[in-house]
């Protein structure tokens, strides 16, 4: 069935809503503001989901895509979307999440802040191969797209997609050091022919562990006035500038003395910029290439402590650090049931709370708020700009 309507609204995974006849539809890649016609793929009964045909009146927040393989590619959603439109949706989501999925009646939720240029902001990026090139998957679908070029990379990231020889591999991960200079090529294979003439240090990292190929395997970078090592595909923020706003607002948020929680820990970023406000920080990470960045990158501050623990084990030591401040940025699934039971049972004075997904965020928030916290404060970090993404700090109290 095909149907015209307007979009009125947007939902996560930057899909425009259109209602008929009291029903949701969801459109993906149609724009609030504009009337498009849709053809119906999935009927739920209360709802339905619908493939966009055309843009009979295009929405006052369309721009031009920048990029050549926008239409295409599933790298970015929102490239046809301006960017002040891009940070208010992003906002009407998280909104939604927690009023929906938290039942918080009108959350305290600030303005989308933005945290970085809207292109050239990517400090990495894992790329698939297709036809001989770097490659990324097409939109909602498992082929992929051959790639000339990626406007959202840092120009030294994009700078890389031409080397030779990456062609001939499965998939790897191009990073740098925005700060520094410094680059990285960390791949899964054999190393290629020639790629000692790259210039680029290049690793392999397997099961865990990283194997050093051409040059060190890991990178320097500079966050908030801070120097970070980032070893193979360890997890840090893929936007350096975005890190700086995300370390602002996190210490802004988390305040300062007494004893910082640092949970889910990854290379430090916390523990060694607003760390740096407590008389004591204890921070636990579990995967190994973070927690030996970690050790390296708080070398010299005598009052962090760190714990190679997963924080769904640790209840007995954070139990013996009652009335601290939390800091907690778990993976995209938030820090789901047990990971709030173990929060929680530390009883902290506030908890600081980093969600990359609203969904989650809905969920982790409507546990602690039956624990007996209360929402102070959502700030939204548009730290992936062009793309449906955001990080979202809360501040929870009791």
């Amino acid at each position: 069935m095909i149907h015209e309507a307007p979009i009125d609204s947007v939902g996560h995974g930057a899909v425009g809503v259109a209602r008929i006849d009291g029903k949701v539809h969801f459109v993906p890649d149609a724009l609030p503001g504009s009337v498009v016609r849709f053809e119906v793929t999935e009927d739920k009964g209360t709802w339905a989901r619908g493939r966009l045909i055309d843009v009979v009146d295009p929405s006052p927040f369309a721009t031009s895509p920048v990029c050549r393989h926008a239409d295409t590619c599933g790298g970015c959603q929102w490239q046809h979307a301006r960017p002040v439109a891009q940070r208010e949706w992003k906002r009407r989501v998280v909104v939604d999440s927690l009023e929906r999925i938290g039942g918080i009646e009108d959350p305290p939720v600030e303005r989308t802040r933005q945290a970085g240029p809207p292109f050239g902001y990517r400090n990495r990026m894992d790329f698939s191969v297709s036809e001989g090139r770097p490659a990324l998957h097409r939109r909602r679908s498992d082929e992929l797209v051959a790639l000339e070029e990626c406007p959202v990379l840092h120009p030294l990231v994009e700078g890389m997609l031409g080397l030779p020889g990456l062609g001939g591999l499965d998939g790897f991960t191009l990073r740098a050091g925005v700060r520094t200079g410094a680059r990285l090529v960390v791949i899964n294979g054999d190393l290629p022919g020639g790629a000692e003439d790259w210039g680029v240090p290049v690793c392999r990292v397997s099961g865990g562990s990283v194997e050093p190929l051409v040059g060190d395997p890991f990178l320097k970078e500079v966050v908030a006035g801070v120097p970070f090592r980032i070893t193979g595909s360890a997890f840090f923020q893929n936007s350096t500038e975005g890190a700086d706003v995300l370390a602002e607002v996190a210490a802004a948020a988390a305040g300062r003395g007494g004893t910082l929680l640092d949970l889910y820990a990854g290379g430090g970023l916390f523990s060694c910029t607003i760390g740096r406000r407590f008389e004591r920080v204890v921070a636990i990470e579990s995967a190994g290439l973070a927690t030996d960045d970690f050790a390296h990158n708080a070398a010299g501050l005598d009052h962090v402590e760190l714990h190679r623990a997963r924080v769904e084990r640790s209840g007995d030591l954070l139990a013996s650090f009652t009335g601290s401040t939390v800091i907690a940025d778990p993976p995209r699934a938030g820090l789901g049931r047990k990971g709030v039971e173990v929060v929680v049972g530390a009883q902290p004075d506030k908890i600081v709370l980093v969600s990359c997904d609203p969904g989650s965020l809905g969920r982790d928030a409507r546990q602690l708020r039956e624990a007996g916290y209360w929402l102070a404060e959502s700030v939204p970090l548009d730290l992936f700009p062009q793309t449906f993404h955001v990080e979202v700090v809360s501040t929870f109290e009791r």
